[in-house]
């Protein structure tokens, strides 16, 4: 194996309102969120070598010099700690919450009416506020794929 992995450090948290994280589902798309965008610097590199099997893995940080490359991505929260919403598996964009709703439909849950996304692995809808949605879940489906009585 060798590898070379970019440090990325962020330097500066820029809050945002009427953002939303996009990411592909195999339902379509989904929003979440998007709390702020990240200033961030490009510091180091990893140079991942070797294998861990046979004991021969090495990493090595080399930094880098100043002026660094700059970068700014959507952030998330992970565990108390805002990261880049691309390091996020199947994440497309960031854009506005109408810009979403535009492009992709105004998902509204059917009992509430809050925006909500329908989860077909979970068979519910999910509020994309986060809110509790205990009240509206639907009937689970039948295998023919409709509602069951």
């Amino acid at each position: 194996m060798n590898r070379i992995v970019e440090l990325w450090e962020t330097v500066q948290v820029v809050p945002v309102a009427g953002f939303v994280n996009v990411y592909e589902t195999d339902d379509g798309h989904i929003a979440e969120a998007c709390p702020a965008f990240l200033l961030q610097q490009h510091r180091a590199n990893v140079q991942h070598t070797g294998k861990i099997e046979d004991r021969t893995y090495r990493a090595k940080t080399t930094p880098l010099d100043t002026p660094y490359t700059t970068r700014v991505v959507a952030a998330i929260v992970d565990y108390g700690a805002m990261d880049p919403a691309e390091d996020i598996s199947r994440f497309v964009e960031a854009m506005p919450r109408a810009e979403f709703e535009e492009r992709y439909g105004k998902r509204v849950c059917p009992v509430c009416d809050k925006p909500a996304i329908l989860v077909a692995a979970l068979d519910r809808y999910v509020h994309m506020d986060g809110s509790a949605n205990d009240p509206c879940w639907r009937p689970p489906l039948t295998e023919e794929g409709s509602a069951s009585a």
